[in-house]
């Protein structure tokens, strides 16, 4: 290319200077020309590169700087951002899907800015980042208007009688009392701002981001900026991933978690109408009195095979067929099946589901028992997910996962509740 360019301009230097042919031949045998030439291309890109790289440089870095902080911080450096360490007893009712406001002392401003915008704030966290918007003053109009279903759901043993509450509790009685779990920092100490659960190190702390205490136009812009800062990611997954192994008999168990904790829509919306993750029972350590706390329940298997739970006022737990087979064949066994070793147990599995369906001819089940019992497939995972529904529909998961079958990766999966407590008529 260099050589093309170079003759043309010889050639147009040539012409124009034809008694001057002789001298710039000359040249041009020798290189002199072209290695001017390249040597001024040369200096030409140098010089117009400089100012690109000048402009590009500090975008990069800053770019760089912003990922850098990302994966500590959950919204940009601009923020004047605190840390509170926070005892462990805390992480038993929030979590990092949460974002709360919280005031040491009432603020009109803010409190009537949020109340008048809520949907809209609640729906910019839930939407861009499958985040809950945490407001407590609704948390307790909530739990006031529909308390009796909510505590139910909560603490399953409490009845009518022992179901005594508080009737002057005020956010403020709240945020004392989150205020109670964090280690180095009074109630005394925070203008009204957001807290997030965040990770910066191993260990959990609060980050708490100060509200302006200004004018409502800066209020709504610390929100807009707020979430539009907060890191994104997906809210739910819920797709097939395929074992590190090639063993084809670790697909269910590789799958148990993502699948056999997956929720059905109208049991998802439920659950989310009476509580909000674990900001219901913090608010509920207040609102209910001391004595009405959950207790775990006996359970009652029926000779018609039912299943009760005594202590919940004779709460029945329903399911269908197949997935109550499983249910039952995981209750005979404490120690745990392990998915590859399901093949094993589809005789007794069969037996069971015989029982139960009071039918000797089960050939139009076979297939489906047949699924359930291959650890190639997914139908174990769908089973255990029926087994969760069904009892996490009836009272909170934190009392229910000593119903429902559970277990890590490679590890058995077993039925976690005592069996002292299991009655088999």
């Amino acid at each position: 290319m260099f050589k093309e360019i170079f003759d043309e301009f010889i050639d147009f230097i040539t012409s124009l200077f034809n008694e001057q042919k002789e001298i710039i031949t000359d040249f041009k045998d020798e290189n002199l020309i072209r290695k001017i030439f390249e040597t001024l291309l040369i200096v030409l890109v140098w010089i117009i590169s400089i100012p690109i790289l000048i402009v590009l440089l500090p975008i990069a870095l800053l770019i760089r700087i912003k990922e850098a902080i990302q994966v500590h911080l959950p919204y940009k450096a601009p923020f004047q951002i605190t840390y509170l360490n926070i005892k462990d007893e805390l992480n038993n009712f929030l979590s990092s899907k949460y974002v709360i406001y919280i005031e040491s002392d009432y603020n009109s401003i803010i409190n009537e800015y949020i109340t008048n915008n809520y949907e809209k704030i609640k729906d910019e966290f839930w939407l861009r980042h499958g985040l809950q918007f945490v407001y407590i003053p609704k948390i307790i109009d909530k739990l006031y208007s529909n308390y009796k279903e909510i505590v139910c759901y909560n603490c399953p043993n409490i009845t009518d009688e022992n179901l005594n509450l508080h009737h002057d509790i005020s956010s403020q009685d709240i945020y004392k009392l989150i205020f109670s779990y964090c280690e180095d920092i009074s109630s005394n100490n925070l203008n009204p701002g957001l807290i997030h659960i965040c990770f910066p190190k191993e260990k959990a702390v609060l980050s708490y981001v100060p509200i302006p205490l200004k004018r409502e136009k800066k209020i709504r812009k610390f929100f807009e900026v707020y979430v539009s800062s907060m890191r994104s990611g997906p809210v739910y997954h819920a797709t097939y991933t395929k074992p590190s192994s090639e063993d084809i008999n670790d697909f269910a168990d590789y799958n148990f978690l993502p699948e056999a904790y997956g929720l059905i829509d109208d049991v998802r919306s439920k659950i989310e109408r009476l509580k909000q993750l674990g900001i219901d029972e913090l608010v509920l350590q207040k609102l209910v009195l001391p004595n009405s706390r959950p207790v775990i329940s006996k359970l009652l298997i029926t000779n018609d095979f039912r299943i009760i739970l005594p202590d919940y006022s004779n709460m029945e737990i329903t399911m269908r067929t197949l997935p109550k087979a499983v249910f039952i064949l995981f209750l005979n066994h404490p120690e745990g099946i392990l998915f590859k070793d399901l093949p094993n147990y589809k005789g007794e599995l069969i037996a069971i589901y015989k029982k139960i369906s009071k039918r000797e001819n089960i050939l139009k089940m076979e297939e489906s028992i047949d699924d359930i019992v291959n650890p190639a497939l997914n139908s174990i995972n769908e089973k255990c997910s029926r087994i969760r529904e069904a009892f996490i529909s009836k009272f909170d998961e934190s009392i229910a996962q000593n119903y429902f079958i559970t277990g890590s990766r490679a590890t058995p999966k077993k039925i976690a509740l005592n069996r002292d407590l299991v009655v088999i008529e």
